[in-house]
């Protein structure tokens, strides 16, 4: 897209007109049950489910539940981006080293129009998920049980761009 002078100023009167943007982005609910290789090697299946919290505007869902299984024969953890539901939120381990040392990134996406036209909008956020802020312990059997009540991730990258 080739930018000019109107869609500068468009943008730019988005900028002035919007809410103050979030440099924080809120995960609460955070659920990691996963087997216990050395005790049942067998077991393979993991589950990892969270919640979304981002108070943003009308133009964008606030909320996101995102869940995922994943196979530790195939792919040890989520690598590529995931989708929530709703689908404009996604989130993926961009560092995994054990059940509660792991870093978790979620994007979230979505187009506004407003009176100055419509815009494109992309958040990301990142954060560390460590035993210092939840708690694992081994549950039943063979699986481990690790939950966080919320863990704030900060935004690092937030574009806005005219579609």
């Amino acid at each position: 897209m080739q930018l000019t002078t109107t869609t500068l100023l468009s943008a730019l009167a988005l900028l002035s007109t919007s809410p103050a943007r979030a440099a924080t982005l809120e995960v609460t609910g955070i659920s990691l049950t996963a087997p216990n290789l050395a005790a049942a090697p067998m077991t393979t299946m993991a589950l990892f489910s969270l919640g979304v919290h981002e108070p943003t505007n009308s133009a964008s869902p606030e909320e996101a539940s995102c869940s995922a299984y994943w196979d530790y024969r195939w792919i040890q953890y989520p690598m590529y981006w995931k989708d929530c539901t709703p689908s404009s939120y996604q989130y993926y381990f961009s560092r995994f080293s054990s059940y509660d040392n792991f870093e978790l990134t979620v994007k979230h996406a979505w187009d506004e129009t407003n009176a100055t036209g419509t815009f494109h909008h992309e958040r990301s956020a990142r954060g560390a998920i460590t035993g210092n802020n939840g708690e694992c312990v081994q549950g039943s059997g063979a699986m481990y049980s690790c939950n966080w009540d919320a863990v704030t991730l900060d935004v690092y990258n937030d574009i806005v761009t005219a579609a």
